[in-house]
């Protein structure tokens, strides 16, 4: 979604009001940035998928304008999202983050609010036992990656085995960190393509696309 508003827009309206409450509740730091955040993500949600309350209100106004507070309360009242919201915390504290770090991913991926916590589980669990074991990252060094590329929870797991099969080895990869996400987050076949172009376009030699 769009970046959030200023902080000056910050209300204390109901919805912002059921998401401390909420936040407070799964043990999240509740910062302002956060609050306005997710209030923010919620609110566009609502416009992009709206619900029949909010589709009903905006057809009366024939406006697109953000839905107001009543009806963002209401929408998150129908989601039960106190519950959601604690699941889905229990889900990345077992990555072993903690509430700071899961606050700063909240912010940075307001999407996560509303990610299953069963996904979130199933997928976190495959990354961080892949980064820890294949990788053999720190979990420090795990929980400072998940914390500047949240986007590695829901992306899918890197193709190490290509990686290796170009002679390209996780030690490798462990020692660029500065280029450890580029390696994470690029799906496979872009890195398929790149293959190819160096080896056709490029003539590069299959066994140096590893050095490349």
């Amino acid at each position: 979604p769009p970046p959030p508003p200023p902080p000056s827009s910050f209300n204390s309206g109901e919805s912002m009001t059921l998401l401390r409450s909420a936040l407070e509740a799964a043990g999240v730091p509740c910062t302002q940035e956060l609050l306005i955040t997710l209030d923010y993500y919620i609110r566009h949600r609502l416009r992009t998928k709206p619900t029949s309350s909010s589709s009903s209100s905006s057809s009366s106004s024939g406006s697109s304008a953000s839905p107001p507070p009543d009806v963002t309360a209401a929408y998150l009242r129908t989601l039960s999202f106190p519950q959601t919201l604690t699941a889905s915390v229990t889900a990345l504290l077992s990555l072993s983050l903690t509430p700071d770090d899961i606050s700063h991913l909240l912010t940075s991926l307001p999407s996560l609010f509303f990610t299953p916590a069963s996904k979130i589980s199933s997928r976190g669990s495959s990354l961080v036992r892949t980064l820890k074991h294949k990788m053999r990252l720190r979990s420090y060094d795990v929980r400072r990656l998940l914390r500047s590329h949240p986007g590695l929870l829901t992306s899918p797991l890197p193709p190490l085995g290509m990686y290796a099969r170009l002679g390209v080895t996780p030690s490798n990869m462990r020692s660029r960190k500065d280029l450890l996400p580029l390696y994470l987050l690029t799906p496979a076949p872009d890195v398929l393509n790149a293959v190819l172009w160096l080896t056709s376009t490029g003539r590069v030699g299959w066994d140096d696309v590893g050095k490349v």
